[in-house]
């Protein structure tokens, strides 16, 4: 088939050289055909035929450079980078296998029956176009824990923060709701985040091409987050929380593994789960989102005291190229992530986290001591005495 389009023939035009953007749209009367010419509508002279071949198209990313950390994965003939913190991947123009882009998961809601956070955007590119030069990678860091308790303990977590490579952005998921006033609300994001089992609380929305919207609440039970597979659960009856939606599973790697999963709800007595990623809801504290899984976090489910939702997991970038078209790469600026230093980071995060729970609880102590300081005060000396007896 061939058709035929207008524009207007530059005057020093040499057969079979190659034209810019600019030069390509002047010409005159151009053809596009595959195969042989056409035997319809006569091609006149100084008409220019292009003719579709396996040398027309966008061609091969060549990798040359790399800056940031992460894992190198090779398997077969291609190379696979993680990137698990930001950094840099520099190219020729071209395409390259495939990339996977996920941002981090929302934060756990805190306190009585919270909500889990929504994982954060997926994005699965194939034949992904890189532009000459260096492409920004941006790996973002999951939503922050909300706090429930009361008074000045309340604190509103947050969103995670989006993913980047290039031009292509995947969002963060949304935070989970809050028993506890004003933080009652689950958030949007690529994933919403669960609605917590309180009066009106409703989930948070998710965004289409990225993910799912989260769970529904009952009572005294919060939803589930919206993973990048599937809606979050909605909590089932009283006391049953919702699980976290279900993430998605990639090969990229060389090997299956299922990311961006939502965060389950939290309960006094049966929280959810979650999988790919999500942080389990709590009957107390909410478990993390895993690192660099886009998993969202589980919801607090204390049923009384205080509620910590969990930390949504970081986000990742992972570029798949053939062997061949990265047999040359600068990594001076590049730092292998080894399991230890793996392990090492996990044993510091649990440590910073049991830090701010013993934090917390020192805080409700001492917000329980005022409170009844303040009921002291109003009494009489008569009060006080007819109470000792």
């Amino acid at each position: 088939m061939a058709t035929l389009y207008g524009g207007a023939m530059p005057d020093d035009f040499v057969s079979g050289e190659e034209l810019t953007a600019t030069e390509f749209n002047k010409v005159k009367n151009y053809w596009i055909v595959d195969g042989d010419l056409p035997e319809g509508p006569e091609i006149n002279d100084g008409d220019v035929v292009f003719v579709l071949g396996d040398e027309v198209g966008t061609p091969e990313a060549e990798i040359t450079a790399i800056t940031g950390s992460g894992v190198t994965h090779t398997y077969g003939s291609y190379i696979a980078y993680e990137f698990k913190t930001s950094g840099t991947i520099t190219s020729t123009e071209g395409t390259v296998v495939e990339a996977l882009i996920i941002g981090a998961g929302g934060g756990g809601g805190g306190q009585y029956y919270a909500g889990g956070g929504g994982s954060g955007g997926y994005l699965s590119v194939s034949d992904c176009f890189l532009s000459a030069g260096s492409s920004i990678v941006t790996i973002g860091s999951g939503g922050a824990a909300s706090i429930g308790g009361g008074g000045s303990i309340n604190t509103q977590g947050s969103n995670g923060e989006p993913s980047q490579l290039g031009s292509y952005v995947a969002v963060g998921g949304g935070l989970g709701a809050s028993y506890s006033a004003p933080l009652t609300v689950g958030f949007d994001g690529a994933s919403g985040g669960g609605g917590a089992g309180t009066v009106t609380s409703p989930a948070g929305s998710g965004q289409i091409g990225q993910g799912n919207d989260g769970g529904a609440k009952a009572n005294s039970a919060g939803g589930g987050g919206g993973g990048a597979g599937s809606v979050g659960g909605a909590a089932p009856s009283t006391g049953n929380a919702g699980v976290g939606g279900s993430g998605l599973s990639s090969s990229i790697t060389g090997t299956a593994v299922g990311r961006a999963g939502g965060g389950g709800g939290g309960s006094g007595s049966s929280p959810g789960t979650a999988s790919d990623g999500g942080g389990a809801g709590g009957t107390t504290s909410g478990f993390d989102g895993d690192d660099n899984s886009g998993g969202g976090a589980g919801g607090g489910g204390a049923n009384s005291g205080y509620g910590l939702g969990g930390v949504g997991g970081s986000g990742v970038v992972i570029v798949k190229v053939l062997a061949t078209n990265a047999s040359s790469v600068d990594t001076t600026g590049w730092t292998e992530v080894t399991t230890a230093m793996l392990a090492a980071a996990e044993k510091k995060r649990k440590a910073e986290r049991k830090k701010l729970e013993a934090k917390i609880v020192l805080e409700q102590k001492k917000l329980a001591l005022e409170e009844k300081n303040e009921e002291l005060s109003g009494a009489t000396q008569m009060d006080i005495e007819g109470d000792l007896i």
